[in-house]
């Protein structure tokens, strides 16, 4: 769900060499500009479908009102014309905002009178969770994930 890096300053003299199976500063990078060229694609892909589905005036909401959400919307400069709400099962968030963007967070009840056509579930371990809730509530929109 998260990528993380830990790491501290040794001596030159104690870094292991490819032979101790660590990577080389090559592979290193290889495996750094493989990250940044994957994320601008799927950013891209984003950006293209969040477009089209403005275009389509599909009625858009995030579901997870945390940081990762925020991090979403900010990135790809969400608007609330793009992406009106954002969906938290935390009450105490219920009425609050998202840093940034300002879309109010509520609770997946108000998804029964919104009638959302796109749910896009930050989290992906938790999409059949949230299908089932949605289908509970007789909703079907379009669900995607990041």
């Amino acid at each position: 769900q998260y990528l993380m890096i830990e790491a501290v300053p040794v001596p030159s003299s104690t870094v292991p060499g490819p032979n101790a199976g660590e990577e080389t500063p090559a592979e290193t990078l290889r495996m750094v500009e493989f990250f940044v060229e994957n994320y601008a694609l799927r950013r891209g892909k984003w950006e293209n479908e969040l477009a089209r589905m403005k275009a389509e005036r599909r009625k858009v909401v995030l579901w997870g009102g945390g940081s990762k959400g925020v991090a979403f919307l900010t990135t790809l400069n969400q608007t609330l014309d793009d992406v009106a709400y954002a969906v938290d099962i935390n009450p105490v968030k219920t009425g609050t905002f998202m840093a940034g963007t300002g879309q109010e967070i509520v609770s997946p009840s108000f998804l029964r009178d919104y009638q959302p056509d796109v749910v896009i579930i930050m989290n992906p371990v938790y999409r059949d969770e949230i299908t089932r809730e949605l289908s509970g509530m007789g909703l079907s929109p379009d669900i995607r994930t990041l």
